[in-house]
Formats: C-alpha cells, structure tokens, sequence
C-alpha cells in the first residue's frame, strides 16, 4: 500500500484507496472480475463521493485488479434481481455513474484490461483513459444481453463517443481489441500492462497541474447538459424505472456466462 504524509489509505476486501503524493488511486478489487451489483454500485460511489469532497487529493486515478478493469453488471446476480431490486440497481447505477462524471478534480481511468458494458462506461467516465495494448476486450454489450441502459450511462456514451461511433457500439454490442477501441475513441492512449498504472499517474498530475477551481469549472461547463439529464433522473425521470429486466434477460446472461466460461474469462 503506497503511504503518504496524508496517511495510509483504505483497503477491504472489494475496494482499496492509496495515495501517491497527492493523487488518490482507487483500486476496484471485488473478484472476480469487478462485476457492479447493488453493493459494490454503493460501495464505489460513496468513495466517488468522498473524493469529491476531500481536499487534498489534487486528481484520481481509478483502475481494476489483475486482467480486468471491470465487466460491467454481475451477470449471476442482476438478471435475477426482482422488480424492487431491479429499481434499486437502477437508482445505484445512476448515482454511480453520475458521481464519477461530475467529480471536480481530475479522474484517469488506467484500464488494465477488459472494460464491458457497464464497466466501458465507468472508464468514459474519467477524463482521460490509457488502456493496456494487448489482451483486453473494450465495448458496451447490454444489448446483446437484454438490459437497457440507464439515462446516465446514455448520456456518457453520447458525450464521450462521436455520434457514428456510440450509435454503432450501442446497436451492435460488439466487443474490441485495444487497437480498434483507440481508434474508435474509447481510449486515449495505449500502453504495455507495466506501465498503464505509471502513466496514468503522470497524466494525473498533468491533469492536476491546472489551477484546481479553474479545472472544476472548465469541467461543468462542457458537461453541464449531460450532468443536467443524468441530475433530472436521478430525481425520478429515469424512463426505465417500470419493469427493467425480463425472462429472455436472464437466457441472454446464462449464455454470456457460458460463453465466458469456454473463453477463459
């Protein structure tokens, strides 16, 4: 664990926070693959959350462990998410992506490998995004499993992604290799696996080298339409909030599983 004059940072089993100097590195850890269910949606977003309010760190830099950054939904447990549950995981994705959006100090996503679904839209999330060159699948697969996206994840996509290009990664759900992902705009940079983490930080703190309201400012108003949308559902004008995942949802999820499994992942 890096240490710091600020003090040590936080580990648990699913979520570890470290410092280098004045850059706060969150760590998603929850195995196997950084699945987000209702909890780990809280557990993220309440360190989001604190980020934003804590005024030392001067940038973020969010990244996953081992060869995942993260796949997005847990496919084990969300599909079979009762009517309740379903507007609950509604309501944390929301707040989730909403929080990573709008945090005022600079945020890298150092994508150490696959970033699915869900887990794509966390990393479009930050400001910047270096991702390994090799090894990893980048894409937003909800369609091809059955689970609409949620207004703020919409929003995400259409801000970060040129028009032709969100169009095609919504309609199709493909998945794509480093290379493909950086020409369509998914990422900024690629790098070795050795050195995604080190360049993430540098980026950081170049990020971090602008006077910090000034950043924040500059940040709302490029993104203040799309935060607007996401702040309106989360005040109850999410469309999905009726039924959001039915029986062919759950066939589509056992499938990808499956598939998963032959695959390695």
């Amino acid at each position: 664990m890096m240490m710091t004059a600020q003090g040590e940072g936080r580990m648990s089993e699913e979520m570890a926070v470290d410092w280098e100097g004045d850059i706060a590195l969150l760590r998603l850890q929850r195995a196997p693959v950084n699945a987000l269910d209702i909890d780990y949606c809280e557990t993220v977003t309440r360190e989001l959350i604190a980020l934003a309010a804590d005024g030392r760190a001067c940038a973020a830099v969010l990244t996953g462990r081992g060869d995942c950054f993260s796949a997005g939904a847990d496919l084990k447990t969300v599909p079979h998410y009762d009517a309740g549950e379903q507007r609950t995981m509604l309501r944390v994705l929301n707040r989730l992506f909403h929080a990573a959006y709008r945090l005022p100090v600079p945020l890298v996503a150092a994508v150490n490998g696959h970033a699915i679904a869900g887990g794509l839209v966390l990393a479009l999330a930050a400001d910047y995004r270096v991702a390994v060159d090799q090894n990893a699948l980048l894409g937003v697969t909800e369609i091809r499993v059955g689970i609409p996206y949620p207004v703020t994840a919409i929003e995400i996509l259409k801000a970060e992604l040129r028009p032709e290009e969100w169009r095609k990664a919504v309609l199709t759900g493909d998945l794509f290799g480093p290379g493909e992902a950086l020409a369509r705009g998914m990422v900024d940079e690629l790098r070795p696996a050795s050195e995604v983490l080190s360049r993430s930080l540098e980026m950081a703190a170049h990020l971090a080298g602008s006077p910090r309201e000034t950043y924040a400012a500059v940040k709302r108003q490029f993104r203040a339409p799309a935060l607007a949308r996401m702040a309106a559902a989360l005040e109850g004008a999410e469309p999905l909030a009726q039924p959001w995942i039915g029986p062919e949802t759950r066939i589509r999820a056992a499938e990808q599983l499956e598939a998963m499994s032959r695959r390695g992942g």
